[in-house]
């Protein structure tokens, strides 16, 4: 699930998609995981900017920095974190990603396979 936290007013959310969806299931009934992309990120002033990118992790491996602002997921304009976060969690382990990103003063497309989140310490 992803924990949202404050921060001196911004939401910092960290995508490490360990609950699950609710939508679908495997075989054995048991849940399936929600798409992982490992990144950190800050919602100001209606952006979306990537915070941090968590190494080795599917937008690591994807291309995705830190300092990128999301513009589009999969073709659609990106409203709000809530819509972000749903919008990736919507994806399964696999699954692939469009992000539309400003970089600078560049706009880039960024593909990123969804991956399965690493299991937390209980």
């Amino acid at each position: 699930m992803a924990a949202v936290k404050m921060l001196t007013g911004l939401a910092v959310v960290v995508l490490f998609a360990v609950g699950v969806r609710a939508d679908d299931k495997k075989k054995d009934d048991k849940p399936a995981k929600a798409g992982y992309l490992g990144i950190m990120i800050d919602a100001e002033d209606g952006k979306i900017r990537i915070k941090d990118v968590v190494a080795g992790a599917p937008a690591d491996k994807g291309g995705l920095k830190a300092d990128d602002v999301v513009i589009k997921l999969d073709g659609k304009e990106v409203k709000d974190v809530q819509d972000f976060v749903s919008s990736v969690r919507a994806h399964k382990p696999g699954d692939k990603i469009t992000l539309t990103v400003k970089r600078g003063d560049k706009e880039m497309e960024i593909k990123i396979t969804a991956g399965e989140a690493p299991e937390q310490d209980k």
